[in-house]
């Protein structure tokens, strides 16, 4: 799937898995970059 013919089925895959999903990989994402941004000053 791709382009504009995901998008439908990523809203529909949050309501039904819920939010708390979205916000656990948004977390897991963006960690290991702050880590770096302050470990490597």
């Amino acid at each position: 799937m791709i382009g504009l013919h995901a998008g439908p089925v990523f809203v529909e895959a949050v309501r039904e898995v819920g939010m708390g999903l979205l916000i656990a990989v948004a977390f897991v994402t963006l960690m290991p970059q702050f880590v770096a941004l302050f470990a490597g000053r």
